[in-house]
């Protein structure tokens, strides 16, 4: 059975608008520079998904990439499905969601 989209497009929101809640710029920053990804393992509706943050800025740009991917956690190789939510924060903390 493939990757329920359902689920995960609410799983991948839900983690993105807790970070960008719980964050700063000055966090973002750091962490940008230190350690830029973290996964974890979420169960929900008896399915184990692998939650993985990142965080980059673009070469120029002032503005940081914050990403979220969510994907089986049991399914493992380059081609496996995920969804993807992304969205910017800006120097001034700003938020713009990514489409």
């Amino acid at each position: 059975m493939g990757l329920d989209k359902v689920a995960a497009r609410r799983l991948a929101d839900e983690h993105l608008a807790r970070w960008r809640a719980g964050t700063t710029y000055a966090e973002l920053a750091h962490r940008d520079e230190h350690s830029s990804s973290d996964d974890s393992e979420v169960t929900d509706g008896g399915v184990t998904y692998r939650v993985s943050r990142t965080v980059w800025r673009e070469s120029g740009d002032r503005a940081y990439t914050m990403s979220v991917t969510v994907s089986e956690a049991r399914r493992r190789g380059l081609f496996r499905s995920s969804v993807i939510r992304t969205g910017r924060m800006h120097p001034d903390g700003s938020y713009t969601d990514e489409v």
